[in-house]
């Protein structure tokens, strides 16, 4: 058997897939990123602390939303009973 006409044999470890996303920006001729070159986020980085976590979810609402919801129901009927 000839060893030159074997295939070649497969690397040890995948290579890093491109990854691209909402904030990928390429220049003409840039090559895609790979998956290697990313940042990596901690835990850290993606959790709010308990305190943040509860103001986002009572104190976050717009005190005219409501009002400015209401205002633009108006509106809307007011138009169509035109």
């Amino acid at each position: 058997m000839d060893d030159a006409h074997l295939p070649a044999p497969l690397p040890t470890a995948a290579p890093p897939r491109p990854v691209v996303d909402q904030h990928t920006i390429l220049a003409p001729g840039d090559p895609l990123p790979p998956e290697a070159d990313q940042p990596t986020d901690t835990e850290r980085d993606i959790r709010v602390s308990e305190r943040t976590a509860e103001r986002l979810k009572n104190q976050s609402k717009p005190k005219n939303t409501s009002r400015t919801s209401r205002n633009q129901r108006d509106l809307f009927e007011a138009w169509c009973t035109r």
